[in-house]
């Protein structure tokens, strides 16, 4: 199998959807690219790719290859829509980031353990 390897530096991660008609690469470069593995079995050519905001760290399809969770290197995590196989790219290959649903996740703030009042004197009177 051969692929065009349209990403500025290395590949980190490479996942297929679950139906098997789509490949997604993700690079340092702070990009996505989705190639269609519809038509060719030999070749696949990339359909379009989106910017993110910071380098992807992992990636997990839908169980309906409708849609790809994306967890970020500063800690962020996203979900995006899955790029219809057919893109218009007569102007650029670039595409939005569709459906994109923002998650956040904070940290719980530990109580601040409570001041223990003074114990009085051994006798249970209280010191002069």
């Amino acid at each position: 199998v051969q692929c065009l390897k349209p990403h500025k530096e290395e590949v980190n991660i490479v996942s297929y959807s679950n139906d098997g008609q789509m490949m997604a690469t993700v690079s340092n470069d702070k990009s996505i690219f989705f190639f269609d593995l519809t038509k060719k079995k030999d070749f696949y050519e990339p359909i379009g790719f989106v910017v993110t905001h910071e380098v992807v760290t992992s990636m997990c399809w839908k169980a309906d290859s409708s849609q790809i969770l994306l967890g970020f290197k500063d800690g962020a995590v996203k979900q995006i829509k899955r790029p219809p196989l057919m893109v218009d790219t007569t102007k650029t290959f670039e595409m939005k980031m569709e459906g994109e649903l923002n998650y956040e996740f904070k940290r719980p703030k530990p109580k601040k353990p409570e001041k223990k009042e003074e114990e009085e004197g051994e006798d249970g009177e209280e010191g002069e």
